[in-house]
């Protein structure tokens, strides 16, 4: 995407790494690519997300693995993994699902800012600040324009990510994709694709 050659992750037999025992799962860069989380697990298994510093991945090698170089890890989740991550901005991401083990999960939405950090978290980076998690988006999730969109069995419904409030729903509209460029959600099954305007939200 970049050009630029990527630095490899220490291998998980050096028990000295930070990332000994990790596994990644789906990449998603942030808005503005400035950051990447990985939909991740560790052994136990828990479902282990976590966040980086794109930019010092690529300039400053196995050194932006290190704690010292500001990585961040969400709380884990155990047995559970392949879940939604989107960002809100650069420092916001939004992880789906409320709980911390896959048989007690609750839809729901948590929301995190990196640029606060609480002691004590994973290689002494601290653990990101929850700043929202509220009930109620399940399925795949997108953002646009400072809300978020969950897609469900459902349809397409809308949520303030601030208050949890959710704003409206599109009934049948079941989004799987993003086209950040156009500004649009799209739904592509085997009958088609349709099409809806992340700006309409606030029509």
């Amino acid at each position: 995407m970049t050009g630029a050659q990527v630095a490899r992750v220490p291998g998980a037999e050096d028990d000295s790494s930070v990332w000994s025992g990790h596994f990644h799962g789906a990449l998603h860069p942030g808005p503005a690519g400035t950051r990447i989380a990985s939909d991740a697990w560790v052994r136990h298994p828990l479902g282990r997300p976590v966040a980086w510093n794109l930019d010092q991945w690529l300039t400053d090698g196995e050194r932006a693995w290190s704690g010292e170089i500001g990585w961040a890890g969400p709380p884990a989740c155990a047995y559970y993994w392949d879940r939604s991550i989107v960002w809100l901005d650069e420092d916001r991401p939004v992880l789906e699902g409320l709980g911390y083990d896959d048989v007690e999960l609750a839809p729901g939405a948590r929301v995190f800012d990196l640029g606060r950090r609480g002691a004590g978290g994973p290689a002494g980076t601290g653990e990101p600040a929850e700043i929202a998690a509220f009930g109620g988006p399940e399925g795949r999730s997108f953002a646009a324009d400072g809300l978020l969109f969950s897609s469900s069995e459902s349809g397409l419904e809308i949520w303030n990510p601030t208050t949890g409030a959710r704003l409206g729903a599109l009934a049948g509209f079941r989004p799987t994709h993003h086209d950040h460029a156009r500004g649009e959600l799209i739904e592509l099954s085997s009958i088609g694709l349709r099409r809806w305007r992340t700006a309409d939200a606030d029509a």
